[in-house]
């Protein structure tokens, strides 16, 4: 049936706006699924039939990979790469790709991603304390252990309530000789962390240690 070309544009922009729709409501299932405590194989099949019906969101293909960590580590780099690939200029994807390969020993690729990420943002950006950490991360890689202090300072600084950028900077303060400076770090931070069993954990070491 011959359509005139303005009723094809408006018919075409339809089903673009549908399925827009479609993926957004698939990314907000998949953001409860990914940290649910539902059974990781029922997991796994949620996220194997939304890849299959949206293989181009790079969204839905991190958070398999972020669902993996627990269940299938070993293929949480390849999946998280797979996320990059689809959305390589996207700094959200390559952050969250980044911290997944740093967890996974792929440092080298987690570093260019960073890198890549660092140009495209301004100070603005919403994700600017996970890129500081990991930056801080390679500086202390480097040995640059100010640059890694100042970068996990300010992770903190920006999100005082994650326990993980704690976690870090105490680790390197411990790692400079600074066992003490790092238990106050620690004890600053635990009324205000939700998650507080590695930080108690860490804080006994370090307590042990001084």
């Amino acid at each position: 049936m011959w359509l005139p070309e303005r009723l094809r544009r408006a018919w075409g922009e339809a089903l673009e706006l549908n399925r827009q729709k479609e993926v957004w409501r698939t990314i907000q299932h998949a953001r409860q699924v990914a940290f649910s405590e539902a059974d990781a194989d029922d997991r796994i099949r949620f996220f194997t039939e939304a890849i299959r019906r949206f293989p181009d969101v790079a969204e839905i293909q991190l958070l398999y990979a972020t669902t993996l960590l627990e269940c299938r580590p070993d293929d949480v780099a390849a999946e998280a790469v797979k996320a990059v690939e689809l959305g390589p200029d996207d700094p959200v994807i390559l952050v969250r790709a980044a911290s997944l390969l740093l967890n996974r020993g792929r440092p080298e690729v987690a570093r260019s991603y960073v890198e890549h990420a660092r140009k495209l943002v301004d100070s603005n950006f919403v994700l600017e304390d996970g890129l500081a950490n990991l930056e801080g991360h390679f500086a202390a890689i480097d040995k640059q252990y100010d640059l890694a202090e100042q970068k996990f300072r300010f992770a903190v600084e920006v999100d005082p309530e994650f326990e993980s950028f704690v976690r870090d900077l105490a680790r390197l303060l411990q790692v400079r000789g600074r066992s003490k400076e790092a238990v106050e770090v620690i004890d600053q931070a635990l009324p205000r962390v939700k998650w507080k069993e590695h930080l108690e954990r860490l804080r006994q070491k370090l307590a042990a240690k001084q």
